[in-house]
């Protein structure tokens, strides 16, 4: 890997790649982490609210959710640039088939070296695919303009999985269908969510334990 240094940190860089296939993470500006301490308190309240969050989510917000696929997140990376990309490459006789070269480069505009807000792009050839963020439009929507740039590009989640029993989901199954059932088919022009009023307002009275599994994740 080779790298350029200019007045805001990396400019460019360009990596080397070889092997049947790869991954590559650039965070050009470094990134920091935040975490929960007290995890043990947030599993307790997982495993009391799993069966509330999954007849929210599959009744009253209509999501198809599986058991197990609910995320209480509990700790996250973030920086304010990144550029990600793969590669492969099918077996070839000849070396220069079996090495990719991808060039991470700092996006050249009026404000470079003036704002620390740079955006980045790739710049390959070959059997690689590749994405980098945030963009400008997203930087010009947030209202960016100052020489900080905002810590809000999220690259990794760690978090909890609530897993309900099999008894348990089925019920969580049946109560879902009922909820769809009992909600009117045509909505009133004055209150086009009624229905989903009511089903929201019915969820207190069913926050109660059930057979549920909480895994950590990275």
């Amino acid at each position: 890997m080779g790298t350029n240094e200019g007045c805001s940190g990396v400019q460019w860089a360009t990596f080397e790649c070889s092997g049947s296939d790869g991954a590559i993470l650039a965070m050009p500006q470094g990134a920091y982490n935040e975490d929960l301490k007290n995890i043990r308190k947030f599993r307790e309240y997982a495993l009391f609210h799993a069966r509330s969050w999954y007849l929210y989510a599959k009744g009253t917000r209509g999501m198809t959710v599986g058991n197990g696929e609910l995320h209480l997140v509990t700790g996250c990376d973030k920086t304010t640039s990144w550029g990600i990309a793969t590669y492969s490459h099918l077996p070839s006789k000849r070396p220069e088939d079996n090495v990719s070269l991808l060039r991470f480069n700092l996006v050249d505009n009026e404000r470079q070296c003036r704002h620390s807000s740079y955006t980045y792009e790739w710049d390959y050839g070959g059997a690689a695919q590749a994405k980098s963020g945030p963009e400008e439009e997203e930087l010009t929507n947030l209202g960016v303009n100052s020489s900080v740039p905002p810590r809000n590009q999220c690259t990794f989640i760690r978090s909890f999985t609530s897993t309900l029993g099999d008894g348990d989901w089925r019920d969580i199954e049946r109560d879902v269908a009922s909820l769809v059932k009992d909600q009117p088919s045509v909505q009133s022009p004055k209150n086009p969510f009624a229905s989903v009023l009511g089903v929201v307002s019915s969820l207190p009275g069913m926050l109660f334990p059930v057979s549920c599994d909480c895994a950590h994740s990275n």
